[in-house]
């Protein structure tokens, strides 16, 4: 699915994301980050811990679950250009991350990516 760059001012998903293969949540984080104005917000769920892929059965139909540690969808979330404002760990029934995030602005992203990046060094 695709939108026009800059076009929402936030976008919501519960229950979702981790019902998508978890080596597709980078992507999808990093295109609410383009969908999303300057300082739009995000408020999603995630998974809580470590799982590639689980499938069952679920309510008659076949479901598949996929899903990072806490930690690691905490920063895929930073990583992808947000700044994460609060989370909560829901711990009853299900456990679920819930995340309300904030877009950063661009100067902001440019220092991230440079920090997370590894450069070569010439001088090695």
């Amino acid at each position: 699915m695709e939108f026009v760059e800059n076009s929402f001012d936030a976008i919501v998903s519960f229950y979702a994301i981790f019902h998508i293969p978890r080596e597709r949540h980078p992507d999808l984080l990093m295109k609410m980050n383009k969908w999303l104005k300057d300082s739009g917000i995000i408020l999603i769920t995630l998974g809580t811990e470590e799982m590639e892929k689980e499938e069952a059965d679920f309510v008659g139909s076949e479901m598949v679950w996929s899903s990072f540690s806490i930690k690691k969808n905490k920063r895929m979330v930073e990583e992808s250009g947000f700044k994460i404002l609060g989370s909560y760990e829901e711990k009853e029934d299900e456990h679920h991350l819930w995340v309300l995030a904030k877009k950063k602005q661009i100067k902001n992203q440019i220092g991230s990516l440079i920090r997370s990046r590894p450069f070569l060094s010439f001088y090695d």
